[in-house]
């Protein structure tokens, strides 16, 4: 068998990686600066696959430099997920990495002048995806001599010292789905064959650069939104220092040049290249573009590290202020946030693994891998071509635009997952002694706006206690306390459960007939009105309780739940799920 990609939606010439791929499973078990169990000891040899049972911020006191073939799955991380602060992370002659969900943030700490948040120099076959890159010191990426990398579905943020995005040399260089906010210059300066697609570039004084003495070089630039912002001098330098010597593919391409607060824009061109009517890569064409007012939307959603920690909720509220708000920083405390300006990452627990090698037992019991053995996560394949591990990690990055949120308890384990192979969703929630109500929840990849529906197929459910439940909802918006209504499967029924006017309600189903897996759930806007239908057997849907008046404002969320009152677990599994 091929090897698969580094993972499902791995795109651009970091794609091939394979990181870790059958190597050992190393467990970061602590926050140290160094010794067993921590992040430096973990990167610090070959074949690895580096997982996480400990989150929060790992304060670096020197920098670290990272082996070849690694994989490190931030994405493994329970609570919050994982923050690097204080040094350069430096992948500098490494190959073969993957690295997904981290958060690179320097920081005025070290005093290294010359330093940057992550440094690529090189390097050769890389991929990060989801990470955040925030308060670099030189360059926030450095990435000069670089081959066959990817940095794609992550935010490049509030550069300090230069106040610069990435400085990239080498390549062939893939920017997928990024987010560019609050930097000086150089987002990036391309000085190699480059791909970049689909990004928003925020705040800029210069955005997408070449560089007068860059050489000759192809850049394929499609469907990217480039917004002014306060520190902006001159909208039109979005394209910045770009001459003929370089050969360009534009389409599609987005300036919003008035700071109105209001998402506008036209389409704009860097002038003085030489012009291409196709794209130089040939993996361009195989990047499902959408258009630059999607990927703004898009991006604002779902890149960066997941959860989302106030760090990039807060550039988030930035780029979505459209023009009003944004700065250029010269420290990271510059932001206002706590702790230094760095925020905080919520602590959490993973769910038991009786084998410790990082795969749950529910998600095992879930995905019918019964295969307990130690090591067999690393070395034993599924017809996927992936490890059992990799499998596993690679379901906890949902698809773009989709969002996991915990309500309740911050530390009892909580967890969404995503099989793109079978289109298979599976949602865990522990409750704790003491936990009155703890709720996981998926939500929609955007607000929905005017009339929407949710469908999906429960297919499964684990250990529910007569209190717990599996479901699908409406909700007006990802705050803890907002009204919803949801269509709900308990281990007895189906039923709705509504909150209206911060008041909540049951309503049982007009026919409570016992739950015989599958069940289908559908729940429905229009107007004002909410109602949820579901459906066992054959293609005939009934009502679920009555329709609910909910005043929801222009947009809802749509997503899936699964809940456990008090101590136990409470798995779901969910296919077809669909969104309109």
């Amino acid at each position: 068998m091929a090897d698969p990609p580094a993972f499902p939606g791995a795109q651009g010439y970091g794609a091939g990686a394979s990181g870790g791929r059958g190597g050992a499973i190393y467990h970061v078990v602590n926050l140290n600066d160094s010794g067993p169990g921590s992040f430096r000891d973990a990167v610090s040899a070959v074949n690895r696959m580096v997982v996480f049972d400990v989150s929060g911020y790992i304060s670096l006191h020197s920098p670290v430099t990272a082996s070849s073939n690694i994989t490190i799955a931030g994405q493994s991380a329970p609570g919050g997920g994982i923050g690097l602060m204080g040094n350069e992370v430096s992948f500098s002659k490494a190959s073969n990495v993957i690295c997904r969900d981290i958060r690179f943030r320097q920081g005025l700490y070290s005093g290294g002048r010359g330093k940057s948040a992550v440094n690529i120099g090189d390097s050769h076959n890389i991929i990060f995806d989801h990470c955040s890159f925030e308060f670099g010191e030189w360059d926030t990426i450095d990435a000069v001599h670089a081959v066959d990398f990817t940095i794609q579905d992550s935010i490049i943020a509030d550069p300090i010292g230069q106040q610069f995005g990435a400085h990239v040399e080498g390549g062939p260089a893939s920017f997928i789905r990024d987010i560019w906010a609050n930097a000086h210059n150089r987002q990036p300066l391309a000085k190699c064959n480059t791909q970049f697609i689909n990004n928003v570039v925020y705040n800029y004084n210069a955005g997408y650069t070449v560089g007068r003495t860059s050489g000759t070089h192809s850049h394929d630039i499609l469907n990217n939104f480039f917004i002014a912002g306060p520190s902006t001098s001159n909208p039109s330098d979005c394209f910045f220092q770009m001459d003929s010597r370089q050969s360009v593919f534009a389409s599609g391409n987005i300036l919003d040049a008035t700071t109105s607060g209001l998402i506008n824009g036209s389409l704009v061109t860097p002038k003085g290249v030489t012009s291409l009517a196709v794209p130089w890569s040939s993996l361009t064409t195989a990047i499902q573009a959408v258009s630059a007012f999607n990927a703004y939307h898009v991006d604002v959603e779902s890149s960066g590290a997941q959860p989302r920690d106030e760090v990039d909720s807060q550039v988030i509220e930035q780029v979505t202020s459209l023009g009003t708000a944004g700065s250029l920083l010269r420290s990271q405390s510059a932001d206002g946030l706590g702790n230094g300006g760095l925020g905080q990452i919520p602590a959490g627990v993973n769910f038991p693994s009786k084998n410790g090698d990082g795969v749950p037992d529910y998600w095992r019991l879930l995905n019918a891998i019964e295969d307990s053995r130690e090591y067999a996560a690393s070395s034993e394949y599924l017809s996927s071509g992936y490890s059992i591990i990799e499998a596993y990690l690679n379901s906890l990055v949902l698809p773009p635009g989709w969002k996991f949120i915990q309500e309740g308890p911050a530390v009892p384990p909580a967890q969404a997952s995503y099989n793109s192979m079978s289109d298979t969703w599976i949602l865990a929630s522990q409750g704790g002694s003491d936990v009155a109500d703890d709720n996981t929840v998926v939500f929609a990849d955007h607000p929905l706006a005017g009339d929407c529906a949710l469908v999906a197929e429960v297919t499964s459910v684990t250990g529910l206690r007569q209190s717990s439940t599996a479901g699908a909802s409406l909700r007006a918006s990802t705050k803890p306390d907002s009204d919803f209504v949801e269509a709900q499967v308990t281990p007895t029924n189906v039923r709705l459960f509504c909150r209206t006017n911060g008041v909540s309600s049951t309503s049982l189903s007009s026919n409570s007939e016992a739950v015989k897996l599958p069940v289908w759930l559908k729940i429905a806007r229009l107007g004002d009105t909410v109602a949820a239908f579901y459906k066992t057997t054959g293609v005939s849907w009934k009502e679920l309780g009555k329709p609910v008046k909910v005043n929801f404002g222009a947009t809802t969320d749509a997503g899936l739940t699964a809940s456990v009152a008090g101590p136990g677990l409470a798995a779901a599994s969910y296919r077809s799920v669909s969104v309109n």
